[in-house]
């Protein structure tokens, strides 16, 4: 992700193997291959909020919280959303 919240991906400087922009703290420059951001691959529309989301919405324990509670939602919210609130904090 770049200083503008863009996800970038593979280095467009020829000969660089480098599949992703990676950062690391501060810095501003690729963590692997220490090119700029703007030699990375622009992904058009990715941010670092629609990874975060994507992140979260693959993640295995939520899927199994989701499941529940669609097995469990027979009008009771109530239950279903103590429920979830205790899965997702254990």
């Amino acid at each position: 992700m770049d200083m503008k919240g863009n996800l970038r991906g593979a280095c467009q400087q020829p000969g660089c193997d480098c599949d992703e922009f990676v950062t690391e703290g501060s810095k501003i420059r690729c963590a692997y291959c220490e090119h700029g951001p703007a030699v990375h691959q622009l992904i058009p529309g990715a941010t670092a909020n629609n990874a975060a989301a994507a992140d979260f919405a693959n993640d295995p324990d939520l899927k199994k919280v989701l499941s529940d509670l669609k097995t469990l939602s027979t009008g009771n919210t109530g239950v279903c959303n103590e429920l979830a609130f205790s899965q997702l904090l254990s």
